[in-house]
Formats: structure tokens, sequence, C-alpha cells
């Protein structure tokens, strides 16, 4: 079975590649044939024939190579030529600002679509090109729908409709009528939306367009959503699912398999509601496996949008099913998809704005001020030329006045409105970012080790943890395992790490790699800490490789392995040392001089082995308590300083210590900001 399998993939990949090299063989005769041509008729030919062979899989490609043919047409027809040369270019002028309307409508530049389509429609109905003018109507419609405008979009549709059935083009005709079932729909007038979406798929059912009747079908099943009959929406996706699969299209199965599981999301959430657990836990787990579906589709899909979605859902169901760890992953794609970044870009535009508007308004009060000394001074002036007139000017003056000032008021007026608008819409995003933030801290403590089990683990331990931000790159690890060199005695993993950099950005990369020791330990029983080292960089490498960018993030990190009972001690640090505090005495062991993370001409950690004593002190911490800022001079911290202070502090218990040692850290830091993240753990024999 193996080796039929093996055969099967192999052909696959075979018949892949042949017709990717097909391709290409394809493209570069088309681009010898673009080099040689001697009319510019043909060059334009051989674009459109390149066109067509990539506009599915490179978009980008496809607008430039349209961009040429435009160029071409446009020297061309600004040059002496023949009847039938002017119609060519014509022509292909039009073709082309048409496939240029369609490209800024998938990108979301809907003017610049509605400009590009226009200039289509304009060529093709002076050369009376039934079909080009039909297409430009729709795409104009497309674009005016997407902009909310369904009216104008309608009125585009109806002219489409009349010139597809001039050329008696079906597939045209079935196009335009999904498409003006959908503008009812959104204008929410359903009994005019179902007839046209019907008439749509009665067309594609007699021209056997497996990818149209998906399409219609898609729709008519978010028709009925929008009138609340998700059973009847359900029957039309799963319609729309079969007939993609099918086609293979992949935004649009993973859009059909997330309204699928939407549906049975809240069908959980009716059930919960009911106390019905049973049905509850069986159409939760059926939205988790459909959304993942969807979200496995959107990935491999150009559709960003159809990302974004996907990851809200699958976010929600880990959420309900208390997943909190997979939760902190998908929400923080989520986050990067679109809260952070249109948040932040709408806050600067809002201050902006504000300040703009603040500006004005003081620069018209200032005006005012000035225009009415001014005209107070006429007034002044023509009352000691002519007493006899000074009255009548000085009422008309002061009506004018009193007008003018109204109307600068209501104008002022306005524009205070608009910036507390603005301000509240800027505070409101400003919550909604800090909220997800916040959630986010409560995952990232879910996933560090409880003040629970690290005091049965280790009785005489003090753990201080100061994040620079909600959210840090710093963490504290820990996990109990049997003492491979004496397999009776326990022992006690505990690690204090620094990743790169510290708020979201941190505790994305702090994530990664506290999986990766986790897994490192537990899933390849490693116990040995330079081992665990070694095979935890070789994960962290792994799942940064998985991106097409250039990561280096990793972590540096001091790992510790206790055995209580034997009272040993194996070590092994990446850029983080180990101090022992014997005596009244400070012993430093020195970690290896590489982080966790990809770099050149890698080494394995060593792990160093010291018998311990009863009364020494173990020392384990990140460098943002010895990078601190502060003091009278602000200067940094420093190790010396650490170590006189813990040297000071021998005789106090270990929780006394942590305390001690946070408030030498506040003193020192003043009113300066906190540079870093701060993590030391103490632990006494």
């Amino acid at each position: 079975m193996k080796s039929q399998l093996l055969l099967f993939y192999f052909l696959i990949s075979t018949i892949s590649f042949s017709q990717s090299f097909e391709i290409r063989k394809e493209i570069d005769s088309l681009k010898y044939e673009i080099a040689i041509a001697k009319h510019d008729s043909l060059k334009i030919q051989a674009y459109v024939a390149w066109q067509n062979l990539i506009f599915e899989t490179d978009p980008d490609l496809d607008y430039e190579l349209n961009e040429r043919i435009i160029e071409i047409c446009l020297l061309n027809l600004q040059r002496p030529i023949n009847d039938t040369e002017k119609l060519f270019f014509k022509t292909e002028l039009s073709y082309a600002y048409n496939i240029a309307g369609n490209y800024f409508e998938i990108i979301g530049n809907y003017p610049k679509a509605i400009e590009s389509l226009n200039k289509s429609l304009k060529i093709a109905e002076d050369l009376q090109n039934l079909r080009g003018i039909a297409n430009a109507n729709n795409n104009l419609g497309n674009s005016y729908r997407r902009l909310e405008e369904q009216d104008k979009a309608i009125v585009y549709y109806e002219k489409a409709v009349v010139y597809w059935k001039k050329i008696e083009d079906q597939h045209g005709l079935a196009t335009t009528y999904n498409n003006l079932g959908l503008s009812y729909s959104e204008k929410k007038i359903f009994d005019k939306a179902k007839p046209f979406l019907d008439e749509s798929k009665q067309l594609f059912l007699e021209l056997d367009d497996k990818s149209g009747l998906g399409l219609v079908n898609h729709n008519i099943g978010q028709l009925f959503i929008w009138q609340n009959q998700n059973d009847s929406a359900l029957i039309y996706f799963q319609k729309s699912l079969e007939l993609y699969r099918e086609v293979g299209t992949k935004s649009q199965i993973a859009s059909n398999l997330r309204h699928i599981s939407i549906i049975a999301f809240n069908e959980a959430l009716a059930f919960k509601k009911s106390g019905d657990q049973k049905n509850y836990s069986t159409k939760l787990n059926e939205a988790d496996q459909l959304a993942n579906e969807s979200l496995h589709f959107s990935e491999n899909s150009s559709s960003l949008e159809d990302l974004r979605l996907s990851l809200q859902q699958v976010y929600l169901i880990q959420k309900e099913k208390e997943e909190y760890r997979d939760a902190f992953f998908t929400l923080e794609k989520y986050i990067e998809q679109s809260y952070v970044a249109d948040s932040l870009e709408n806050r600067k535009l809002f201050f902006e704005q504000s300040y703009k508007a603040e500006y004005n308004a003081k620069y018209e009060r200032d005006s005012l001020l000035r225009i009415e000394e001014k005209k107070l001074n006429q007034v002044n002036l023509e009352k000691e030329r002519v007493q006899k007139y000074s009255l009548y000017g000085g009422l008309i003056l002061l009506l004018i006045f009193i007008g003018f000032i109204y109307n600068r008021f209501k104008i002022t007026n306005r524009q205070k409105n608009i910036i507390e608008e603005q301000k509240d819409l800027v505070e409101e995003k400003q919550k909604e970012i800090l909220d997800s933030i916040n959630y986010a801290k409560r995952i990232q403590n879910a996933i560090l080790p409880s003040q629970r089990v690290v005091t049965n683990l280790l009785p005489e331990h003090f753990i201080l943890y100061l994040p620079k931000d909600i959210v840090a790159g710093d963490f504290y690890w820990m996990e109990s395992v049997n003492d491979t060199s004496n397999p009776k005695n326990h022992a006690v993993l505990f690690a204090a790490a620094d990743c790169t950099g510290h708020g979201v950005p941190g505790a994305m990369v702090s994530v990664v790699c506290n999986n990766s020791l986790n897994r490192s330990v537990r899933e390849y029983g490693l116990t040995d800490p330079g081992k665990i080292l070694d095979k935890t960089r070789e994960i962290v490498v792994q799942e940064f490789e998985k991106s097409d960018e250039d990561v280096k993030d990793g972590m540096d990190i001091s790992l510790c392995s206790l055995s209580l009972d034997a009272k040993t001690l194996s070590w092994a640090g990446a850029n983080n040392p180990l101090w022992i505090i014997r005596n009244s005495e400070l012993i430093e062991f020195k970690p290896d001089k590489q982080p966790i993370g990809k770099i050149e001409n890698p080494k394995s950690f060593a792990t160093q082995t010291i018998q311990l004593q009863k009364g020494d002190s173990i020392y384990i911490f990140t460098d943002g308590l010895q990078d601190q800022f502060g003091g009278e001079k602000g200067k940094k911290f420093k190790a010396s300083k650490l170590k006189e202070i813990l040297l000071s502090m021998q005789q106090q218990p270990l929780p006394n210590q942590k305390e001690t040692l946070k408030e030498a850290f506040i003193n020192w830091k003043g009113r300066l900001e906190q540079v870093d993240d701060v993590c030391v753990i103490g632990v006494r024999i």
C-alpha cells in the first residue's frame, strides 16, 4: 500500500513539474518573440499570451505586463497610423484598461478601478464594441458595490444586462444576474435579490459552469443568513463547498468552510445555553474542525480577508474551548492581520486631523480678533470725520460683525464636534488594543509555572519577575524529571530566559522558545541541560525557518538541573551565567557565548556539574536588571552592583531577598523608564 502511495505522489509531482516546465518554456518563447518583434501589434499579442499563462498565479506580474500593453497602445495612437492599426490598438487599449480596473478592484483601490474602467467603457462605446461595453459596465458595478454605493452599482449592472442579451452571452448574463442579486441582498431587499440569484443559478446549470454554480450557491446561502434562516443557508454553503472542492478554488473553499463553522458554533452556543452538554460538545468540535480546515485553505490562498476571518473564527472557538495556549498564537496572528496595523495607523491619522482642526480653529479665532480691531478703528475714524454718518455706519458694521461671528461660531463648534468624535474613536481603538494585549498577558501567565508548583519543587526559592510592558520577552521555566545519572534521584529543571525584544513581539518569541523547551524535555526525553539547549535551538530554528523572512530571533538562557537528594547541580548557559554563593564567596560559571537561535558555526552547549553544599545559594537571571539606567548619574546598574547586593543579603530568608533586590532596582531606576524585562531566580540548598 505504501509503495502504491509513493508511486502516486511521484507521478503527481512529475506531472506538476512537467506542467511548470512547459509553462516556463512557453514564457521563454514569448519573451523571445517580444525581443524580435518587428511590429508593436506582435509584441502586444505576445504580452497577452503571457498574461493568460500567469494571471492566476502572479497577479502583480500580470498588472505589470498590462501596463506595458497600455504604454505601447498609447504611443502608437499618438503617431500617424492607418485605420486597421488604429482599430487594433484602440481595442487592445480598451481590454487593457478593463484588466487594470479589475486589478485595482481586487487590491481595494476602487477610485483607481473606476477611473480605468471608465476609460475602457469610453473606448468600447466609440468602437461600438458591445462585449467591451458589457464587461466595463459589469465591472464598474462591482467597484461601486464594493464602495457600498448599491444604487449606482445596480444602474451599471442593468446596462451590462442589456448588452449581454444583445450579443447572447449567457455566461456574462449569469455573472451580472449574480451581481444584481448581491446588490439587492446588501440593500436588504431580499424579494428582489432571490429571483436574480435563481436566474443566475439556472444559467450556470445550463452552461455546466461549476465555478459559477459554486459562487451563486454561496451567495444564496449568505442571503439566507441575512434572513436568519440558518438551516437553508447551510444547505447552499455545503453545495457551494462541494462544487469548489471539484474546481479547487482555495479561497472559496475557505469561505464556505468558515460559514458552515459559524453556523455550527452558533448551534453549539445555543445547546450550551439550554444545558445540553453532549450536543454542545459535538457541535463545538464540528465547528473547530471546520474552522481549522478553513484556516488551512485560506493560508494557501491569496485572499488576506479570508485569512483574517478564518483566524477570527478559530480564535473564538479556541477561547470557548479554553485552549489558551493555542488561542494565544491565533490571537497574535489575528492582531497582526487586523487590529494592530489598522488601529495604530488610524490613531496617527486621527491625531493629525485633530491637530489640523485645532490649528485651523485657533487661526480663525485670531483672524476674527484682527478683523474686529480693524473694523472698530475704521468706525472710530469715520466717527471723527463725519459725526452725522457714524451711528449708521457703526450699526451696519456691528450687524455684519455679529453675523460673521455667528457664522464662525458655527464652524468652530462643528470642528469641535469632529475633534471629539475622532478622540472618542481613537480611545475606543486604543481600548480594543489594550484589551487584546491584556488577554494575551493572561494567556502568557498561564504557560508560566504556578507559585504552587514552584514551591512544591523548590521549597527555598524566590522569583523576581518584572516585565517592562504588559507582556514580556523574559520568562521563567520549570520541569520535574528523573536524574539520568541516578534514576532514583528526582531532579528539577529550572531556567531564566531572555527572548529577543520585549512587549508583544518579545512575548510571541517567548512562547515559541517556551514550547521548544517543553518539547525537548517531554517529547525527546532529554534531561542533560546542554543537550536540552542543543535540541531547543534546533526546534526554534526549524520554527522560524518556516517563514520566508530571514528571522534571527531567539533567546539567552541559564538552565539548571538540580538534584536535592544528591546535592548536585548540572548547568548550561547561552550567554547568561550561573552564580553560586558559598561561605560569603561568589563563584561564577561562564556560559557558552552563543544564543538559542540561528547563527553561523553553532557549537554544542557544554554541561557543567557542580557538587553543592548545604547553605549554597544559586542565582540565575536575565540581563534586564544589570542593564537598567539609574542612580545619581544615570548609569547602568551592572553586574558588580548585583554581586554586591546578593553578597550583602545572604543572611536573609529567600523571600526577603526578593523584596530587598526589588527595592534596590526601583530605587536605582528612580523616575527613568524601565529599559528591559527583569527576571532573577534564587534557590538555597
